[in-house]
């Protein structure tokens, strides 16, 4: 019995709580939750790579917007494609830790590095969403002159090679709160830019209500701003399934280990936003006319 509890305080997953390896109706849930993930896992994959070469393969979808919009599927893509299947994988493994440590523990890490850079990196995606759109919104003109698609994807590509080399030294060299740090910080940013966005469309609207002749200017404002709200659902919809993830790891210290579960089903959550943002970008983008095409 004492090697058995020895080897699951070795074996336990950073972010999966210590289930004891007999619990009958415990693997009965992982099994259940299994069978949820597969499918959600399959279209997250294929439901972001099709967003991704619909928009590669169309031009007049290669707007800046759409590139940053690109970052994000990729990142829910690679969350399809690694990341949940590691979180299906371990959940089941996570009941056989008394037989063996080393698999399993390769696995966690494994597990762990995946969820936090492909998570993360889906924040870094929507902050840089969230600056785009303030530009965007608060100088119109100066934004259609000024960015251009190269470079939103050359910034696209720095932001996501630079949280994963973060996200590998957050696990072997940087405090291990860093990751959790960092994500709290992308949505506080995310929030300001998007407080800002909504003042700049006040202030739009009054000058075309007072001046009629910027016609020109309305009809990039007009553009601009149904981006924003098509962007802004796709982060509130984020923000929401990402929110009690991070709450729990904020207060696992303090919490019982009755609310274990609720780690489960928040780590869960995070996983079912993937399989939901190509569901969002063919309801509120153009998208959808090119696939059904």
């Amino acid at each position: 019995m004492a090697n058995n509890e020895t080897a699951s305080i070795i074996c336990s997953s950073p972010v999966m709580p210590r289930f004891p390896s007999n619990d009958t109706n415990l693997l009965i849930n992982d099994i259940i939750l299994c069978i949820v993930n597969v499918p959600c896992c399959i279209f997250a994959f294929l439901g972001n790579l099709a967003v991704i070469i619909a928009i590669a393969k169309t031009p007049s979808l290669q707007r800046p917007s759409n590139i940053l919009l690109c970052g994000m599927a990729t990142a829910d893509c690679l969350t399809g494609l690694v990341a949940q299947p590691l979180f299906v994988l371990q959940a089941l493994m996570i009941h056989r830790i008394h037989e063996s440590c080393g698999p399993e523990s390769t696995l966690f890490i494994a597990y762990n590095l995946s969820q936090i850079g492909f998570v993360g990196w889906s924040l870094v995606n929507i902050t840089l969403i969230s600056f785009d759109r303030h530009y965007a919104l608060s100088k119109p003109v100066k934004y259609r002159t000024n960015v251009t698609k190269k470079e939103a994807i050359q910034i696209t590509f720095v932001a996501g090679l630079t949280w994963l080399l973060v996200t590998n030294l957050s696990k072997f060299v940087l405090p291990i709160k860093l990751a959790s740090i960092l994500g709290v910080g992308f949505i506080i940013l995310t929030v300001i830019n998007h407080i800002g966005s909504f003042i700049a469309i006040r202030r739009h609207n009054n000058k075309v209500m007072d001046v009629m002749a910027m016609v020109n200017t309305s009809i990039i404002l007009r553009r601009e701003k149904k981006a924003f709200f098509d962007m802004l659902v796709i982060i509130v919809v984020l923000v929401l399934c990402l929110v009690p993830s991070l709450v729990y790891r904020w207060f696992d210290v303090i919490l019982s280990d009755g609310f274990e579960p609720l780690q489960v089903l928040s780590t869960n959550l995070i996983y079912i936003n993937s399989s939901l943002n190509p569901i969002i970008y063919l309801v509120r983008n153009d998208i959808d006319t090119l696939l059904s095409a």
